[in-house]
């Protein structure tokens, strides 16, 4: 495997496979070296797809813990990515959370799910299409992708019932950019 030598968070099976993918890994690859200092444990990576910049950034999200005896499992895990996906100025939207277990793509199961968080409303609130996915995918989204989106790794196998967060990696990357155009 090669791994990448700026990052160093994503390896390929061949040089042939680390060409292909540069035009879409160099999106985020330098930001991997300059990712700012955790601001506390239950802070999470994540990657942030503005509407209206054509590149994906990464942020740190806060993954809090939520309970409620009355349910079971009676513990989860909520990423507030709110202020990223509904802000103020959109009161009537609320995050959508798709889980991705499989890369259509590249026809494989993922190890771990990735969450694509959108807002619920993004087909009808006046959303333009999201520039960073455009560009991502070169254009070719399945999808009208609009809005701001936040794409997420989990720590879940796929059948998990709770889901955990842990840190998004270029690999997830990759993955969640497949989705955005199947």
């Amino acid at each position: 495997t090669l791994l990448c030598q700026q990052c160093r968070s994503i390896a390929y099976c061949s040089k042939e496979c680390q060409k292909s993918d540069w035009s879409c890994h160099k999106l985020v690859c330098s930001q991997f070296k300059e990712v700012p200092a955790r601001p506390g444990e239950s802070w999470k990576l994540a990657i942030f797809f503005a509407e209206d910049s054509p590149s994906p950034k990464l942020i740190w999200a806060e993954c809090k813990t939520m309970y409620d005896p009355d349910d079971i499992p009676s513990t989860w895990y909520m990423p507030n990515i709110d202020q990223y996906i509904c802000p103020k100025t959109k009161p009537e939207s609320s995050p959508e959370y798709n889980v991705v277990g499989r890369n259509l793509v590249r026809n494989r199961d993922l190890e771990y799910q990735l969450v694509v968080v959108a807002r619920d409303t993004f087909l009808f609130d006046g959303s333009q299409i999201n520039q960073g996915v455009k560009k991502a995918t070169k254009g070719m989204m399945g999808h009208t992708w609009c809005g701001p989106i936040t794409a997420m790794h989990t720590t879940n196998k796929r059948y998990d019932s709770v889901t955990t967060y842990g840190d998004v990696t270029l690999r997830d990357f990759r993955d969640v950019v497949d989705y955005f155009a199947s």
